[in-house]
């Protein structure tokens, strides 16, 4: 079962993409019976992959097209150079209160003025359990390298 994902533009090229590469990724969590949620995570360190060491709030589920509309669901409209995703899943008999509330981990989840941003602390024990090791396989995360078009604010892909 799919959670929630949103957009400022159903049609934009950095959602589109993005629900298209994400649909090959396997599911980080357990596979059956299970509520399922892909996140992004937009990053300003070129190529650094997220390591997960953080529990505070730094994946969402709302992926915006254009730069400027990033804040309303990261606390802040930076120069993105990249953004990562992951299909996340969990336990279909969790709650989305206690999410919130921080009592499964390594989930915690706040609500934002665009969608909702997550907590993933995958040093607890959650990789192992589904069967994944540290660091987190690329098999397992999509990237996309970014640039901001001046003119526009909208993203497109940087070549590297």
């Amino acid at each position: 079962m799919k959670c929630f994902t949103t957009t400022d533009d159903e049609n934009g090229w950095l959602y589109q993409t993005i629900l298209n590469q994400s649909a090959s990724l396997p599911l980080i969590g357990p596979t059956t019976g299970a509520k399922e949620q892909l996140l992004v995570h937009y990053s300003y360190l070129s190529g650094i992959r997220p390591d997960f060491s953080s529990t505070r709030y730094h994946w969402t589920t709302h992926i915006s097209n254009a730069q400027k509309d990033t804040g309303l669901s990261t606390g802040g409209a930076l120069y993105w150079t990249d953004v990562y995703f992951i299909r996340l899943s969990w336990p279909a008999d969790w709650d989305f209160i206690d999410i919130m509330n921080g009592d499964h981990a390594p989930l915690r989840a706040q609500g934002t003025r665009a969608g909702w941003e997550f907590a993933v602390n995958f040093h607890q024990g959650w990789l192992e359990e589904n069967g994944l090791s540290f660091p987190l396989p690329e098999s397992h995360m999509g990237h996309i390298p970014l640039e901001i078009d001046n003119d526009t604010n909208l993203f497109y892909r940087r070549k590297d």
